[in-house]
């Protein structure tokens, strides 16, 4: 139990702070061209938030990085923490705080003074980590250059460790198997199919354009997207959980945390309309199309520690544009007018 506490209150008090950075921050998005890489060269002042395909960081960080790319490879020191939702993550350069990674694969070569949190179906650790490290993984390799001052709690498949790798404090090594009850899973994918459709057949028989703006957002804005759909995923609760002390404020408590736990609940309708209309181009009635996503993003989600990599990566694009689209509505008809 006091790991789960610590782990939680660590991942909060991270979270907490990336949170705040975002408010003085440099963006850095791709542009209009067809170019897939990234760098990131030029001097920054503060913290950097970046989103590409391939992306490079060569220059000093003095404060945090939040990367949602398809592979980060950092080059050069991170003054601050580093928040990683990347298909791979290279650090290659020391960072100055905690890091909290979600990849397809980790390769992590220089030291962290903070924390580590991972999860990936490939970790990769090769130089000193001087807090604890939380590791969830498919496959995990310490080298002989590991070397862990803190506490170690990983869950993982299979465990390569070097003999030469130490581990200072406490050592909590877990092993899972990929057996599952599946009956008890299909009834669960079966009800929450069926639940995700009746909403999407309410949304299509009173709001049908809905579908179209909300995708629109999500393709021509992906970049905002992703990024709105972090920032909302994590300050909104805070944001929740902050006021409900106060007798004046409770009810806009409440009402934040239904419309957080609504959109949340949405987002893969959205998402799996937009993925089988423009990145499969399957052109069905939209009822079709939005079945066709969520029985792909359900078979997606049974991958091991990859599939929940992408669905969470979808929930982000689906939650993303619909506060774009929420905040455009109401920016245009402030007064709620028609």
């Amino acid at each position: 139990m006091k790991k789960i506490i610590v782990l939680v209150s660590s991942v909060i008090f991270s979270v907490c702070i990336l949170a705040q950075s975002t408010q003085a921050a440099t963006f850095v998005f791709p542009g209009e061209s067809n170019q897939n890489t990234t760098t990131i060269d030029s001097e920054i002042n503060k913290t950097l938030i970046v989103s590409g395909e391939n992306v490079f960081v060569d220059s000093v960080i003095p404060k945090d990085l939040i990367a949602l790319t398809g592979n980060l490879t950092t080059n050069n020191q991170i003054g601050g923490n580093l928040l990683s939702l990347s298909k791979t993550t290279y650090i290659k350069q020391e960072i100055a705080g905690s890091a909290i990674i979600l990849s397809s694969d980790a390769i992590i070569s220089q030291p962290i003074k903070g924390n580590l949190y991972a999860g990936a179906s490939d970790i990769t650790i090769d130089t000193e980590i001087q807090g604890d490290v939380f590791v969830a993984s498919e496959n995990l390799t310490l080298t002989k250059n590991a070397h862990i001052l803190g506490d170690t709690y990983a869950r993982v498949k299979t465990l390569d460790k070097n003999d030469l790798a130490l581990i200072d404090g406490k050592n909590d090594f877990k092993y899972y198997k990929t057996e599952k009850n599946w009956t008890d899973n299909i009834a669960r994918a079966i009800i929450g199919f069926f639940t995700l459709m009746l909403l999407a057949l309410i949304i299509w028989r009173f709001k049908p354009k809905t579908f179209d703006t909300i995708q629109n957002a999500m393709t021509k804005k992906w970049g905002t997207s992703l990024l709105f759909g972090l920032i909302f995923l994590i300050v909104t609760p805070i944001i929740a959980i902050a006021i409900l002390p106060f007798i004046i404020t409770w009810p806009i408590s409440i009402l934040i945390i239904t419309a957080y736990c609504f959109i949340i609940g949405l987002s893969p309708i959205f998402a799996s309309y937009t993925w089988v209309n423009k990145i499969l181009k399957l052109k069905f009635h939209p009822l079709a199309t939005i079945a066709i996503g969520l029985i792909l993003l359900t078979i997606i989600k049974i991958i091991p520690v990859i599939g929940g990599f992408i669905l969470f990566g979808a929930l982000l694009f689906g939650i993303g544009a619909s506060v774009i689209v929420i905040y455009e509505k109401i920016k245009t008809n402030p007064k709620g007018g028609k």
